[in-house]
């Protein structure tokens, strides 16, 4: 019996200047919750800690750990959580120095040596860790020898040692979450105007949670995690998803479901299934998820299918479009064409379907008229549906195992050989990593500006400061016109807002 040993799963802030006043928008740790769960299930005792909703995140690990020293503590760790995350490793450390510091996450994947040498690091949970973390857990309260557990990197005789990759995990395998895990109700009641659209201002309150609908994805994006650790898609069936739906509606008075998928469309006919459900069992609940432009065509999600979707719930829909520029597009091997991405907008406005577009700057080989390419993109994109948003442009993240990156150290790339040298390449001005750590862009400046006007133009969420939310009023229009003109000259707006910004907190995904 495992009954007793305790496990403690960490969240750390996403990032190190993260704004605790933007903490409503985000979902409860998906992703330690369900590893959570598993855990739960096989007889162990868990405590999750979300340090991205609670500010004293370190007092209560270390009230936790004088408590019961853990078998091990769990980190989750991506790029930008590397310091918050070695501060909580210093935190067990110094309470626990005998329990295990274990880390997963996808930076952890991609550098797992050089994640394992750190010597605050015990173990690296190497890509899918679900079940990684319940043959740990098992090994680690039995005494059995680390090198039995697939999937893990970890020191021996001073060296790291990486054990057998771990098939990845098949998604029906996985249990129903348990919420109880957390507060839920700190995070499930929360109202999503914030991520734009007239269909939820003045609305009701959504009572939202995620489900997960698949894992990994079928397309070939060059600049992707899933391409370049062979993740394939692995769907969960429409009828467990219904069934998921009703448990959440049923436990927890839940009217607003996200499908946390990379692209729920891919299989027409489960898509048809997923409506039908919701149609012969007269559900009422608003959802969201993902999709890609190439899907939106006359035989596939044409006006007809998008309005009944829109009648079966869905209000929004998040797209990754990441250029303007069709030579980058195919450079990505995206599969996709500005004319697609403006089709998405114009059928989703026709069928009363927010929309949201992500984009991305920076990737190697990129020219200043291909960055104009993108804006301008944005610019059609707000003419052809105004209640469209944008994010970013984020700055390219060029993953090891990528052709791109590949390029990348071609062209000056030089990255950080330990945990601790990346925790000091965050950039909060430019949310991950500094632009001019990245050889290849020249463009800074005109990039910041841009990026500037584009966030303002579409606000996805309403700031929580007072200062920034009047400030919104004010500046959006002008954004919004020169988003759309492609006039970017004498940015005043930008710069005041950006001595204003000087003695606040930035929100995360926000500039300064």
């Amino acid at each position: 019996m495992t009954s007793g040993k305790k496990i403690i799963l960490v969240n750390p802030p996403l990032s190190p200047d993260w704004d605790y006043a933007q903490k409503g928008m985000y979902a409860p740790p998906l992703g330690l919750l369900l590893v959570g769960t598993i855990l739960k299930d096989a007889g162990f005792s868990v405590q999750i800690i979300d340090g991205a909703y609670h500010e004293d995140y370190l007092a209560q690990l270390e009230k936790g750990l004088k408590k019961e020293s853990p078998l091990f503590v769990g980190i989750s760790v991506e790029t930008t959580q590397i310091p918050p995350a070695l501060s909580t490793a210093q935190v067990v450390r110094k309470h626990a120095p005998h329990a295990k510091i274990v880390v997963g996450g996808m930076h952890p994947t991609l550098f797992a040596e050089q994640t394992a040498n750190d010597p605050l690091i015990d173990i690296v949970c190497v890509n899918e860790a679900e079940f990684t973390c319940l043959d740990l857990a098992q090994a680690l309260a039995h005494g059995k020898p680390l090198t039995e557990v697939k999937g893990i990197a970890f020191k021996e005789h001073g060296k790291v040692r990486l054990t057998t990759p771990r098939p990845l995990s098949d998604v029906n395998a996985f249990p129903n979450i348990d919420f109880g895990l957390v507060e839920i109700e700190n995070y499930i009641v929360k109202d999503y105007a914030m991520v734009g659209g007239k269909d939820l201002e003045g609305g009701p309150v959504r009572r939202s949670l995620p489900i997960i609908s698949s894992l990994g994805c079928s397309h070939k994006c060059t600049f992707c995690h899933n391409v370049i650790l062979n993740k394939g898609w692995r769907p969960k069936p429409a009828t467990r998803l219904i069934a998921e739906i009703e448990e959440l509606m049923q436990k927890y008075q839940v009217n607003d479901v996200q499908l946390v998928d990379e692209l729920f469309f891919i299989d027409k006919r489960r898509v048809l299934e997923f409506l039908d459900l919701i149609e012969k069992k007269n559900l009422k609940f608003s959802w969201h998820t993902n999709v890609k432009a190439s899907f939106f065509r006359d035989d596939y999600l044409n006006v007809e299918l998008l309005k009944r979707l829109r009648r079966c719930g869905l209000f929004h829909l998040g797209m990754g479009a990441e250029s303007g520029s069709q030579r980058m597009l195919n450079k990505i091997k995206k599969g996709i064409t500005p004319e697609m991405i403006l089709r998405a907008a114009a059928w989703s406005k026709e069928s009363d379907i927010n929309i949201g577009f992500s984009f991305m700057v920076g990737l190697p080989g990129e020219t200043r008229e291909d960055i104009i390419r993108t804006f301008q993109l944005v610019g059609q994109i707000l003419k052809v549906n105004p209640n469209a948003y944008v994010i970013g442009p984020q700055t390219f993240r060029p993953y090891p195992g990528s052709d791109l990156h590949a390029e990348a150290v071609q062209l000056g790339l030089q990255e950080p050989t330990t945990l601790r040298g990346w925790a000091q390449l965050y950039s909060k001005e430019d949310n991950y990593v500094d632009m001019a750590k990245m050889p290849w862009i020249s463009e800074n400046a005109f990039i910041k500006i841009c990026t500037f006007y584009l966030q303002k133009a579409s606000m996805p969420y309403r700031p929580a400061h007072a200062w920034k939310r009047l400030a919104a009023k004010v500046v959006q229009p002008l954004a919004r016109f020169r988003t759309i003109a492609g006039f970017y000259h004498l940015p005043f707006e930008f710069r005041l807002y950006r001595a204003l910004s000087a003695s606040t907190t930035p929100a995360a995904g926000e500039i300064a």
